[in-house]
């Protein structure tokens, strides 16, 4: 039985220089000038001011480019690279909660020698409560993933990683937000209508992402879930991509 690839993906945002010409684009010159045979590649994605993402299979892989990358002149001259810092996603806190409180909570517990800085915050569906996404260290961030959980106030909290992947709320699809979306329905995140989310009132659960997914591949997928849930199949498997 083949072993299970447990390393960690990383992922190394490039973006060009003024030396880089509008008609040649980041990926077109890594696969003229760098060999990257010897780096584990599992995802490339296009990216805002005509960058790339290139998601590598451990932090080796990534610092492997970086070397090709600096170690080459056309390359240095018209490639920026650098490494995004992971975020980690804190769970239902209260409004009242401040970011010194949390920081505080961490340095006690997991011995975080930086203040983490928050990202933003994401609504709860129950009310006066919301998710915090905060931005660490690669060494923070390894100290926090070994609490799981954070206690504020004898209350305890989940903390997870949280990965960055855009998801649309007009179709439910990801890879894209609903400014960008191809579709002209709308797709409800609670149930399988096409209509708004904010005016479902359908007292049944369905993931459309899941139950396309099953059409197209034939899986079977649990769909008994809301589409927003990142727990279940349709977001696992973006993340794996």
């Amino acid at each position: 039985m083949a072993r299970k690839d447990n390393k960690k993906p990383s992922t190394l945002f490039l973006f060009p220089t003024g030396n880089l010409d509008d008609l040649t684009n980041i990926k077109d010159l890594l696969q003229k000038e760098a060999n990257n045979s010897e780096i584990h590649i599992r995802n490339l994605i296009s990216i805002q001011n005509k960058g790339l993402a290139v998601t590598c299979r451990e932090d080796l892989d990534v610092q492997t480019l970086l070397d090709t990358i600096n170690n080459k002149e056309s390359l240095k001259a018209t490639i920026i690279a650098g490494k995004r810092h992971p975020s980690i996603i804190i769970y239902n806190m209260p409004e009242p909660i401040t970011q010194e409180e949390v920081n505080e909570t961490f340095r006690a517990h997991a011995g975080t020698t930086e203040k983490l800085k928050l990202r933003f915050r994401l609504t709860d569906r129950q009310p006066g409560t919301v998710h915090w996404v905060m931005k660490a260290s690669s060494k923070n961030f390894n100290k926090i993933q070994r609490l799981c959980k954070l206690e504020i106030n004898w209350t305890m909290f989940q903390v997870c990683e949280f990965f960055h992947i855009k998801r649309c709320n007009k179709c439910q699809g990801f890879r894209h937000l609903a400014k960008d979306c191809p579709e002209n329905r709308y797709s409800c995140a609670n149930g399988a209508g096409h209509h708004l989310t904010r005016k479902c009132r359908s007292p049944h659960v369905y993931c459309v992402s899941c139950a396309m997914l099953n059409q197209i591949h034939g899986t079977r997928y649990p769909i008994d879930h809301y589409t927003s849930d990142s727990g279940f199949s349709c977001y696992k498997r973006k993340l794996s991509l």
